[in-house]
């Protein structure tokens, strides 16, 4: 794991300015200098110049992880040199990092983490790399607030410290609490794609006179996501008593009926097409 960047008031880095790089690394994989494992490094033009391992009186503890911290000084007798920023495996054994960070040093940063289904906020890390944790009900509301903190010297001590606990009495509160489902493609009575992508959301309040319901949010065309099936066919039927004939044109699920006169001599092909329909429903004469 490294990050590369060209110094110089024009590139990426500028000078005069000083960074900060620093690194969560797993408790059997760290490094001491009497030991193997994992430092984290800066290199010039692909040479180390400076390095910390777990022995490092910046480095941090939490639970069983470790914070490598690395402080780079970018001076002007660097310009236009290329700066390497790592993680180095000394040892033989596969190493496990974590939130690899480099940024200004009077630069805030802040980081957020996202469930992919429900979209809810569900860690972020503050400007020293130590995350906030949120934990939801099945309502979709936070219940817990935890924030990561430093376990001391040989403490076995929990990593999280609660600081926000809530708690919510849905009986007596009849307001609907629509929980997001997510998106979905849109299908027709004959399980087709319509095109459209469709957001549903839930009443999971069981006070709620709309409980177990579920609303549509949002639809957007969208054939690239739900393609349609690509299909055209068409149906007649003749009505002697009337002298009329339904057509029924299709593409799949939508449908246009038109009326044709027929003759007494009755009708071509061309003027109502036979070809057999796909998924159709009955005809009535």
């Amino acid at each position: 794991m490294t990050y590369k960047a060209r110094i110089g008031n024009a590139s990426d880095l500028r000078l005069n300015r000083t960074y900060r790089a620093n690194v969560w690394v797993y408790n059997s994989d760290v490094a001491s200098s009497s030991n193997n494992g994992t430092y984290l490094y800066a290199a010039l033009n692909g040479n180390i110049y400076r390095q910390v391992g777990v022995d490092d009186e910046n480095t941090k503890r939490a639970g069983n992880w470790y914070l490598l911290q690395l402080d780079v000084p970018v001076q002007a007798n660097m310009d236009g040199q290329l700066l390497t920023i790592g993680c180095k495996n000394t040892g033989s054994n596969n190493v496990y990092v974590d939130d690899f960070r480099f940024r200004p040093l009077d630069a805030p940063l802040q980081t957020s983490v996202y469930d992919p289904t429900t979209r809810q906020l569900t860690y972020s890390l503050d400007n020293d790399n130590f995350f906030t944790h949120y934990y939801y009900d099945g309502a979709g509301k936070v219940i817990k607030v935890a924030r990561e903190v430093v376990t001391p010297g040989a403490s076995t001590a929990q990593a999280e410290r609660v600081i926000k606990e809530s708690s919510y009495n849905y009986a007596q509160m009849p307001t609907p609490n629509w929980l997001d489902l997510g998106t979905s493609c849109e299908v027709d009575s004959y399980g087709n794609n319509t095109g459209n992508l469709v957001r549903k959301s839930q009443d999971v309040n069981s006070a709620s006179p709309s409980y177990g319901q579920v609303r549509t949010d949002a639809v957007t065309p969208s054939a690239s996501a739900c393609p349609p099936p690509a299909c055209s066919s068409y149906m007649g039927r003749y009505n002697s008593s009337t002298g009329y004939a339904k057509t029924l044109c299709v593409r799949c699920t939508i449908a246009i009926w038109t009326l044709t006169r027929i003759s007494t001599w009755g009708f071509t092909t061309t003027s109502i097409p036979t070809t057999p329909a796909i998924r159709m429903p009955t005809i009535a004469a």
